[in-house]
């Protein structure tokens, strides 16, 4: 019983510790499904040209640096925000994807494929000036992630 119960809780950190992981190489990554005719080659997403932007409008627009708290420590990943006909889109090294806005919310979903499968990410952000805060939620773990405009 015991030696079953240690396979069971070693079985569930190795699952944590894959998900966190893909959490944060996906933190902000990989397509959903409603963008995935997306095409990144037609756009500029510099620095400077989502910068001048966000400083422009006060929005959420620029690259951000996200930090995602897990079991085994800190990840980090940048997030450009930028928009394209009226839509908010993030880029990550790892992908594209759709942001929904609702003021000062911001919410996306990322697919991200692991070992055990297709793994769904949801995140769910506040923006107050050059600060992010929130969740990212994947395999019934619930991350605690933060974010500051660079």
């Amino acid at each position: 019983m015991r030696r079953h119960l240690a396979v069971k809780i070693k079985n569930m950190k190795n699952i944590i510790i894959v998900c966190s992981l893909l959490i944060l190489a996906g933190c902000v990554s990989q397509k959903t499904s409603s963008n995935s005719d997306y095409s990144s080659s037609d756009t500029d997403y510099s620095a400077a040209s989502t910068a001048n932007a966000s400083a422009a409008s006060g929005d959420i627009l620029g690259v951000w640096k996200i930090s995602i708290n897990t079991r085994i420590g800190t990840r980090t990943n940048d997030l450009t925000i930028y928009q394209e006909e009226g839509v908010y889109k993030g880029k990550t090294d790892r992908g594209n994807f759709v942001i929904n806005r609702d003021g000062n919310e911001l919410s996306w979903v990322n697919d991200i494929d692991s070992p055990r499968g297709r793994i769904r990410a949801q995140h769910q952000m506040t923006v107050k000036g050059d600060k992010m805060t929130g969740t990212v939620n994947a395999s019934g773990r619930t991350l605690n992630v933060s974010g500051s405009r660079k």
